[in-house]
């Protein structure tokens, strides 16, 4: 058997431990049905599968360390169960992995290091977890990014300064997408952030940074940026003017002080503009 694919059916019971016996298995489709229970640790027997889609399950325990033995894959969805326990650090033996999809589950503990060794990762979605702790500097490692979104997590600590690094010179997969909104970050938001040139959508509110908004962050290809519910002090820099394709800007609740730049009447594209709850004075331009 090559494949398997059971999508978006009324299947229900837990999945078989028997499942490792499939040793030809390729591709495992089990999304969008009824499954509960564990994901059982055979399926690390699957030395030939190459894409794990478990998503909208209701799957609980936690994600089997020997979910690492599996080389060949390349796409790992287990989102939207109800898994707990922490991200095993075998993850980073993946080392064909492109998607790594792990978002709305009750995962806990911290994002092991050990995640930056998937140098060919894509896209990377953790979100909707209790993960804690720092946002590990390894992650400064994963070149081939255009996504990661961690958003609604718990975790605490500063932006790390390498992941100016997710800007592969010269490579179509930049990183466009940066969500990092709904934590507990704090510190100043890193000017080398501003390597990422290739960004569109840039979200980190909700968080307790502090400082100014640097100006290296105003990136000419950003179309949303949101950077409300901080506490971001100084004044809105004047070079948002310069981003014409930005239709989302929301810097509300901070402390921005000085007068609304008049740069921002030059941006057409703007859509939705939010400068509520702040120290700005003077008149509208």
């Amino acid at each position: 058997m090559t494949w398997t694919c059971h999508t978006h059916n009324n299947i229900f019971g837990s999945i078989p431990s028997d499942i490792g016996r499939l040793s030809s298995l390729s591709i495992l489709f089990l999304n969008q049905n009824h499954l509960t229970g564990t994901i059982p640790i055979s399926i690390g027997d699957l030395q030939n599968l190459s894409q794990i889609i478990l998503v909208e399950n209701r799957l609980n325990g936690s994600i089997p360390k020997e979910i690492g033995r599996i080389r060949s894959l390349w796409m790992l969805d287990f989102s939207n169960n109800y898994l707990s326990g922490p991200i095993p650090a075998s993850i980073g033996n993946l080392s064909n992995l492109n998607f790594l999809y792990l978002w709305s589950n009750n995962l806990s503990g911290s994002i092991p290091s050990q995640i930056g060794m998937l140098e060919f990762l894509l896209d990377l979605q953790l979100s909707n977890n209790s993960l804690t702790g720092a946002i590990p500097d390894s992650i400064g490692n994963l070149t081939n990014l255009e996504r990661l979104v961690l958003h609604f997590n718990g975790l605490s600590g500063s932006i790390p300064t390498p992941m100016g690094n997710l800007n592969k010179i010269g490579h179509a997969t930049q990183l466009q997408e940066l969500d990092l909104s709904s934590n507990h970050l704090n510190g100043e938001i890193p000017k080398e952030l501003g390597k990422l040139t290739m960004m569109n959508l840039l979200f980190l509110s909700g968080n307790q940074f502090s400082g100014k908004i640097p100006s290296e962050i105003v990136l000419s290809k950003l179309e949303q940026l949101d950077l409300a519910s901080n506490n971001l002090s100084g004044p809105i820099p004047d070079d948002l003017g310069n981003c014409i394709k930005l239709f989302n800007l929301n810097l509300s609740k901070n402390n921005l002080e000085a007068s609304i730049p008049s740069s921002i009447s030059y941006i057409n594209a703007l859509h939705s503009l939010d400068l509520s709850q702040n120290s700005l004075i003077g008149g509208i331009p």
